[in-house]
């Protein structure tokens, strides 16, 4: 899923991540939905973080966020980026939270 313009916020947020001590793993805007299950597994991923500003790549992501959380109910993920600005109704479940940048403090409390 491509989406440059928030590129850049991303690295920052993972950078910000791992001076907190998280363990993180970054994949970049091109890596395809598809193989990301594979990495979960392999990698024992707990959150997943993603910036969209195209709102047609913020309804597939949450199509498959629906779909992983069958097979992974504990995992939790953290959006971000302009598409979620524009979006009338945001999604609501317990292990999703939306994250602007003034809130990335609070990054853990999902």
């Amino acid at each position: 899923m491509h989406n440059a313009g928030h590129h850049l916020g991303l690295m920052s947020f993972s950078l910000f991540l791992r001076k907190r001590g998280a363990d993180v793993l970054y994949l970049g805007p091109d890596t395809p939905l598809a193989d990301l299950e594979r990495i979960i597994d392999r990698h024992k991923v707990s959150f997943i973080a993603a910036s969209v500003t195209d709102v047609r790549y913020a309804d597939r992501l949450i199509a498959w966020i629906d779909a992983i959380s069958r097979s992974h109910p504990k995992l939790r993920f953290i959006l971000g980026g302009a598409a979620f600005d524009k979006i009338e109704k945001r999604i609501v479940k317990p292990n999703l939270r939306y994250l602007p940048y003034d809130e990335w403090d609070d990054w853990q409390n999902i």
